[in-house]
């Protein structure tokens, strides 16, 4: 029987801020695969933050799966044969969703999309 260890990682997402959350997604995966983590679980939206504030702001952030934030996770994931769970705003044509990302040392595994974000609240986002 093969083990694995799974790290389950918390940290302070910066709303609206892919860039920044990808550092600390990259930082913490390889902080996770130093300690002998296989798979490393990020928090729901860890890419763009939780809570926006309009549709617009949801914009700026969406992107398709597969996509940049894919490819670079995937990139990492390679250095360090490991496989990361991390979520983040998927568009697909018109629809939005809060999805997670499945990645893995060849590239993205899988998703999963938790819910359509027109369905979400009138005043906030997410």
């Amino acid at each position: 029987m093969t083990h694995w260890t799974v790290a389950a990682v918390q940290f302070d997402c910066k709303l609206g801020d892919p860039a920044a959350n990808l550092a600390a997604i990259s930082r913490l995966l390889n902080e996770a695969a130093d300690r002998g983590a296989n798979l490393i679980a990020f928090p729901e939206l860890a890419l763009t933050g939780y809570g926006f504030p309009t549709r617009d702001a949801v914009e700026s952030v969406a992107e398709t799966i597969p996509g940049p934030a894919t490819d670079d996770v995937a990139v990492l994931c390679a250095k360090r044969n490991v496989f990361a769970v991390f979520g983040l705003i998927e568009k697909d044509g018109p629809n939005r969703f809060n999805a997670a990302a499945i990645v893995g040392p060849k590239g993205l595994v899988g998703s999963y999309r938790k819910i359509h974000l027109p369905c979400v609240g009138v005043d906030r986002f997410l």
